[in-house]
């Protein structure tokens, strides 16, 4: 009886019932998952009208960086070594103001670190985080 069933055929029906197996299993064991990952799914294809995205996304990286730079050039380069720890501040507020990485912690505090370390470098200022943190919550 066994010597009809060809090695492909075999295989393939090895293969199947695997498949429906594991399928049951998953099913039975990994429905709460399966439904949260189909949620989460869905409310990140959820779009208003104008195609925007209802959630509040931070910047990424490649703005960071570029913020960064923008900072570099226009705000440190620019004051260089004859401007006060109060200029440099102002300068560093009117910059970034509108800046909406700021709501993000995790980018504040890369931006911070990142102003504090090319204020001394470039213009010889020393600036505390919570100097910075509190333009930041002023803006």
């Amino acid at each position: 009886m066994f010597s009809n069933v060809s090695w492909s055929a075999f295989s393939a029906i090895t293969g199947v019932s695997l498949f429906v197996y594991y399928a049951v299993i998953g099913v039975l064991y990994f429905r709460p998952d399966i439904s949260l990952g189909l949620s989460k799914l869905r409310d990140k294809n959820k779009k208003d009208p104008q195609g925007f995205n209802n959630d509040l996304t931070p910047p990424d990286v490649e703005e960071l960086e570029a913020i960064v730079a923008d900072l570099r050039y226009a705000v440190f380069e620019r004051n260089g070594l004859s401007c006060s720890k109060e200029e440099l501040l102002s300068a560093i507020y009117e910059r970034l103001k509108n800046y909406a990485g700021l709501k993000v912690p995790a980018y504040r505090v890369a931006l911070n670190n990142a102003i504090i370390v090319q204020a001394e470098d470039i213009c010889n200022v020393r600036l505390r985080d919570q100097e910075l943190n509190d333009l930041w919550n002023k803006a």
